[in-house]
């Protein structure tokens, strides 16, 4: 470096001078638990690193802008905002910020908002000394670097992340680059993102900046495997009018869900209108048709309360929530809070996944969308798109979902489990009424394979599933607003 200097906050005198850069790194001791947002401002680019513990090797950029900043203005671009990150007192986070001047109004600043200050636009200060502590560096030079794979075969157009590894782990400088030997066949990102152009061959080459270390990959393109889905290029909305409250489990609960919807749409965007009343609620499902291979990032935003479900094939019967917020956000604001943005999913390109979107509206502004970012948009903070309606085709009856809505008022009891050729069933109507009770059994992909209709008000008998296959079952009764649903095995 041309020249050090402690600093007492974390931030550099403006106006220094014109072509140089900067870097103002060591340690934070996190001196309380809870939420933290980071915010960093400069001029011309700037960002912000975080480790996970107190060394840099595994520091994460956390912040950043490329394009100038005024001293301390904290909001001209999203990306100047951390998201939400949890910190325990008394841990020690390595922290580093660099900045790149070219010309004209210099400057650097680092600022944060504390658990005890909450979220906002704009840092509550800049970080202070008291909190920080200079990094002891002992550089430490790198020897070598392997890649993940000496070879890899990709069709084409689909893609592959390609890694490595640096020695020694604790290396100061693990900076790299990434080339391919002809383009034409397939392209590399700098994240390692192969993407596989035309049939032939080439090679991808990561390049260490310290030592100029070598390693490569021989990537090889083949015909397409043409692994394709179709989409019809709209999702099914039903809309349910006239339900009290704004959890999930009102909706769930309603009179009217899930049969007897009081509106339905077919929508080109995985997005409802915004703004069309009050005390009602939404489904929106279909199926996905994954467009390429990789690692999906999912993110939800509604009001009020809203989740997002996906299924590990095109049935709804294996469903799991990956994504929801129990409060209301704006229009398509994907990171008010941390749940609305799924982990990785990863996903393969052609398969065909069942996904539903739930949102309870209690009153005002109403809105729902569903957003991603696809393995070719990386990770990030905020959705990339709403989930166009070219890779979604709407439910049929035939994957219709059972949810259930267990009312305290009845019981079921089956008998034994695993089931073989016989299920016993036993059901009790707290409540009794002449109304007829509606017994089915459905496979693993939503199909009714038998039904029984009566009105006592306990039923006990047996059901003959011999002819049924080994594999799981749901049964499901249904009386007046009220459902039970119970899964069963039959095992021979």
């Amino acid at each position: 470096p041309s020249q050090t200097q402690e600093l007492s906050l974390f931030e550099i005198q403006s106006n220094q001078g014109d072509n140089y850069g900067m870097r103002l790194s060591g340690t934070l001791c996190v001196p309380e638990t809870g939420i933290y947002y980071f915010y960093i401002a400069g001029n011309n680019h700037v960002e912000l690193n975080l480790g996970s513990s107190s060394s840099s090797i595994d520091k994460t950029r956390i912040a950043y802008h490329e394009d100038w900043t005024g001293e301390r203005e904290w909001n001209k671009m999203a990306t100047q905002k951390s998201q939400g990150i949890v910190l325990n007192k008394g841990e020690v986070r390595y922290i580093e910020a660099l900045m790149k001047e070219g010309g004209f109004g210099d400057n650097l600043a680092v600022g944060w908002r504390r658990p005890s200050d909450g979220n906002g636009s704009l840092a509550a200060e800049v970080i202070p000394g008291n909190v920080l502590s200079p990094a002891m560096r002992n550089e430490v030079s790198v020897n070598g670097i392997t890649m993940s794979t000496n070879t890899l075969n990709l069709p084409e157009n689909e893609q592959a992340i390609l890694t490595y590894v640096i020695t020694p782990s604790n290396a100061t400088n693990t900076r790299v680059s990434w080339t391919s030997s002809n383009t034409n066949i397939a392209t590399v990102t700098s994240d390692g993102l192969v993407r596989a152009i035309s049939e032939g061959s080439t090679a991808i080459a990561v390049t260490t900046d310290d030592g100029g270390f070598e390693a490569i990959a021989n990537i090889t393109v083949t015909p397409s495997n043409n692994q394709n889905c179709s989409a019809s290029g709209s999702i099914l909305m039903e809309r349910y009018d006239d339900i009290g409250g704004y959890t999930i489990s009102a909706l769930l609960s309603g009179t009217i869900y899930p049969d007897n919807p009081s509106a339905t749409e077919q929508l080109s965007l995985f997005e409802i209108e915004a703004n069309q009343g009050d005390n009602y609620g939404v489904r929106v499902s279909g199926t996905l048709c994954v467009p390429e291979t990789g690692v999906y990032y999912f993110y939800i935003a509604g009001n009020n309360h809203v989740e997002l479900n996906l299924s590990s094939s095109e049935s709804p019967l294996d469903r799991t929530r990956i994504a929801y917020h129990e409060d209301w956000t704006g229009e398509r604001e994907w990171d008010k809070v941390a749940t609305q943005k799924s982990q990785g999913i990863v996903l393969n390109k052609g398969e065909v996944r069942y996904i539903e979107a739930l949102m309870k509206e209690g009153g005002f502004g109403d809105n729902l969308a569903v957003g991603w970012r696809r393995p070719s948009d990386g990770n990030g903070s905020l959705a990339t798109e709403v989930i166009p309606g070219n890779v979604l085709s709407p439910r049929t009856n035939a994957t219709v979902g059972l949810r259930a809505y267990i009312a305290p008022s009845s019981s079921l009891e089956l008998s034994p489990v695993p089931a073989s050729d016989i299920l016993n069933i036993e059901y009790f109507i707290a409540n009794e009424s002449e109304s007829e009770v509606e017994l089915t059994i459905y496979d693993n992909l939503g199909r009714q394979m038998k039904q029984v209709i009566f009105s006592e008000a306990t039923f006990n008998d047996q059901i003959d599933v011999s002819q049924l296959q080994i594999g799981t079952y749901i049964l499901q009764i249904v009386k007046d607003d009220e459902i039970i649903v119970k899964r069963f095995i039959i095992m021979r």
